[in-house]
């Protein structure tokens, strides 16, 4: 028996990340850069957590 799918994402790549805020992707890769917003970076891309995103809109 394999595990349910998540109903919500746990991390999203940058672009993603600006659709799921609205902020722009020039906006977001500054904050990152800034240290303002963690991410880890997998495989080439740099993924942001749902809870930092959520931190950072609220």
């Amino acid at each position: 028996m394999h595990a349910a799918a998540p109903t919500h994402k746990i991390a999203y790549t940058v672009d993603e990340a600006a659709i799921a805020t609205g902020l722009s992707r020039r906006k977001l890769y500054y904050l990152m850069s800034d240290g303002a917003l963690p991410y880890s970076q997998r495989a080439g891309r740099r993924l942001i957590r749902a809870d930092a995103l959520q931190a950072l809109v609220n």
